[in-house]
Order: structure tokens, then sequence, then C-alpha cells
């Protein structure tokens, strides 16, 4: 699916966008860190989100923050976990994501992946990406 970095991008800005936008999840992410970011280890891709001030930050690329909490994985476990095809627990135990910083803190962004579970599918099939017979596979 990700050939690109750019798509990558793309649906993860969206994703966190909607996200942010959605009840008490920005108090939520401020418990698993004040800055947390994903790496995507093929695409050489780096997302970091800052929940330090009022207004969440959303940095795609590089970028010198020091993160509270790194989640790195390949973008195709991350697009598998978010469809829902995939256990965010399996891929844990794996190694196909890998968590550094506090456990403790990381444990408050699985509720985060199951929330992106409920709206990454909306955002693919808006984008013609995803038909519902492609779902569950």
């Amino acid at each position: 699916m990700f050939d690109d970095v750019d798509l990558f991008y793309e649906l993860v800005e969206e994703l966190f966008r909607r996200l942010m936008a959605r009840p008490g999840v920005i108090e939520q992410a401020r418990q698993a860190g004040q800055v947390f970011r994903f790496v995507s280890r093929k695409l050489l891709a780096q997302v970091t989100v800052d929940v330090r001030d009022t207004e969440p930050r959303l940095i795609l690329g590089p970028s010198e923050l020091p993160a509270d909490i790194t989640v790195t994985a390949d973008a195709e476990t991350l697009h598998h976990v978010w469809l829902g095809e995939k256990r965010l627990r399996d891929a844990l135990f794996s190694g196909r994501v890998s968590v550094e910083g506090s456990l403790f803190k990381a444990l408050a962004l699985v509720d985060l992946f199951r929330q992106a579970e409920a709206l990454y599918p909306e955002i693919l099939r808006e984008r013609g990406l995803l038909r519902e017979k492609d779902e569950g596979r």
C-alpha cells in the first residue's frame, strides 16, 4: 500500500486530525507522554505528536524534538493494525512494532490505536483506497 512517503504522511495527518478532534483524546495522549513519535522503518518516515500545549502539534518528517515514547514499525504493519487486520498485541510480541520509553505511559496509546481502527478504514474509503469487500483481509 505504501510505496511513497507522501501517501503515508497524508493518511496519518488526516487520521491524527480526526483523532485529536475526538473528546478526551488529547488528554489521553498527554497521559502517554508529552511528545510521542511514530517511525516507519521501510519508508524512513517519522511522525511526531506534541501534546504539551493546548493545541496538539503534528510534525511530519524528521524532528529534533525529543520524544517521551517512540513507536517503530513499518508502514504496512501500522496499516494492518489500523485496519483491524492485525492485533497490536501480536505485532508488539512479534517485534513488528517496538516501543521505546515508559511502558506504563505507552499503555495509554493502546486506546488511541483502537480509536484509529474506527477512523482509518473510513479515511481510506473516502480516498478510494479501500472497498468494503477488501476489509478484513
